[in-house]
């Protein structure tokens, strides 16, 4: 009878390896996460701040805000099919004849929506100035965000379930996702919780409810927990509203 020969198997220094390697691949993967959350926080800032930049220049140059503008004439209207809707001057971006309700994904007729339309029209923007003007704000004209996200600019918060306070008179700029505009305030979350915590402690003072940026969400979403320091939930999701 022949000599059985021990089963190969592995060493432990192969073994060693192969979980360094495994480990690797593994960081290599998170870091990678990190890279691409941390791009889309800071994509966030860059695209508030293009707004931020634009107001400002259109105000220098129409002394007025875009959407609340009263001469329209001021504009060149050449690309657009019928003539944008001016507002009613009294310096507040709101809904139609300056009603303050629940409006940023508005109609035509609406400040909030004319903010777009002028910002487009007056070239200091790239919006889709026509079709805003004709159909409002739609999932094919929102202004999105690099992420996936929609931008609205209003003053106030129009949603009881976003803060305990509703700012109206401080403009806003809400973001929330490009996925589902069912909610005239968009307040349908774009972030995870932790990492809507994270640009807030970035740009801001890391709480949900005060300072420059805040936290929230639609009915039946956790963002905000009064039990944390910061108010953010440690599992949840959030729409933000970044004061402009």
């Amino acid at each position: 009878m022949g000599r059985i020969s021990p089963r190969a198997g592995f060493s432990l220094v192969e073994l060693a390896v192969v979980l360094v390697i495994v480990g690797f691949i593994v960081g290599g993967i998170l870091r990678g996460m990190e890279l691409v959350t941390s791009a889309r926080l800071n994509s966030i800032q860059t695209d508030a701040n293009k707004i931020r930049t634009a107001v400002n220049t259109f105000r220098n140059k129409f002394l007025a805000l875009p959407g609340d503008m009263r001469d329209i004439a001021l504009l060149d209207q050449t690309a657009l099919d019928s003539p944008p809707t001016g507002g009613n001057g009294d310096g507040y971006i709101r809904c139609s004849d300056g009603d303050p309700g629940d409006c940023r994904l508005g109609g035509q007729g609406d400040e909030a929506v004319q903010f777009w339309v002028h910002l487009g029209t007056a070239d200091i923007l790239p919006t889709d100035a026509n079709a805003l003007n004709e159909d409002g704000i739609t999932a094919d004209t929102a202004f999105e965000t690099s992420f996936g996200g929609v931008f609205t600019v209003k003053h106030g918060i129009d949603t009881d379930n976003f803060l305990d306070t509703d700012r109206p008179n401080e403009l806003l700029m809400m973001v929330g996702t490009a996925n589902d505009l069912s909610s005239q305030a968009n307040d349908k979350p774009i972030l995870q919780s932790r990492d809507a915590l994270e640009l807030d402690r970035k740009v801001d003072d890391g709480h949900a409810t005060s300072g420059q940026i805040l936290g929230g969400s639609s009915r039946g979403e956790t963002c905000r927990d009064d039990g944390t320091a910061s108010g953010y939930a440690q599992e949840g999701t959030c729409a933000l509203a970044i004061v402009l």
